[in-house]
């Protein structure tokens, strides 16, 4: 049997890209358009997720870093001059996810187009969130580990992100959810006693009206582009807005964690860019 061997993922970030700088996240996102910025970097971590085997973060990373201001890409360029940055993870999705909670964190509910200065400082925070990644690891694994102190050293950080970094494919997760909370609750008095309190919380209907706006509402966005994180619906719509109300974060009350637990909760964002049209950021 070909004896496996461990590959460590690189991740280029902040600290070894801008030794020499001294921003803090806070002040780099302070006057970024939140709303804006959070489709961005959900519409890139959605492509992130659906890239196909074989497929490099290049092709998501360069367009963003092509746009920013000289003093942000070229010690990239620099740094690119002296590491093979294809061996590189250069988008994160665990990263991505800490720079969308830090927009949260700050938000300013501005739907401006980013200009040059603005995708340059949300870079700068992206490679910010890539050192606060690497800072949650331990004890990075090796070669020369035995199984236990490799399993010791790998399975806390990766059981805490998990959920997070591996693929999901909706279509199972919604037949997974179909036995769940319509099939098991008839065989169970007490889950499906919790069924009906999750309803009543979410002020829906029945569960299967529950579900059956989950699959629409992966069917919108998936129509003309799978990494699409938009759904556009009019404030006449009052059905929508109820059920979509019920998944949508209030920014004003945001806290920032590095589990992601309100954003898990609520995962979607709306944006109202003028008095009619309303927007769902995911």
């Amino acid at each position: 049997m070909e004896q496996m061997k461990l590959q460590v993922k690189k991740l280029l970030s902040y600290s070894v890209v801008y030794p020499d700088r001294h921003d803090k996240i806070e002040d780099l996102l302070a006057n970024v358009p939140s709303n804006t910025a959070i489709e961005v970097i959900s519409y890139n971590l959605a492509k992130k997720t659906n890239q196909l085997v074989g497929e490099h973060d290049f092709n998501i990373w360069a367009p963003w870093l092509m746009k920013t201001r000289n003093d942000v890409k070229n010690p990239v360029g620099r740094y690119a001059q002296q590491y093979n940055l294809g061996e590189y993870a250069l988008i994160d999705e665990y990263a991505m996810l800490l720079l969308i909670s830090r927009l949260l964190a700050c938000y300013n509910g501005r739907n401006d187009e980013l200009s040059e200065d603005d995708l340059s400082n949300l870079f700068l925070a992206y490679m910010l969130c890539c050192d606060e990644r690497l800072a949650l690891n331990n004890t990075l694994p090796d070669d020369k580990m035995t199984a236990d102190k490799f399993v010791e050293a790998f399975m806390p950080g990766y059981l805490k992100s998990n959920s997070i970094e591996d693929p999901r494919d909706y279509r199972l997760l919604l037949i997974k959810c179909y036995m769940l909370m319509i099939e098991f609750p008839k065989q169970n008095e007490t889950f499906s006693r919790y069924v009906e309190e999750f309803c009543k919380e979410k002020r829906i209907a029945s569960v299967k009206k529950y579900l059956d706006e989950i699959i629409l509402t992966f069917l919108m966005m998936g129509e003309k582009d799978r990494s699409n994180c938009r759904i556009g619906f009019d404030d006449s719509d009052k059905s929508a807005i109820h059920f979509y109300d019920g998944l949508s974060i209030a920014p004003e009350n945001y806290h920032h964690d590095n589990d992601f637990l309100m954003m898990r909760e609520k995962p979607l964002l709306i944006v109202l860019p003028n008095p009619k049209p309303v927007t769902l950021c995911c």
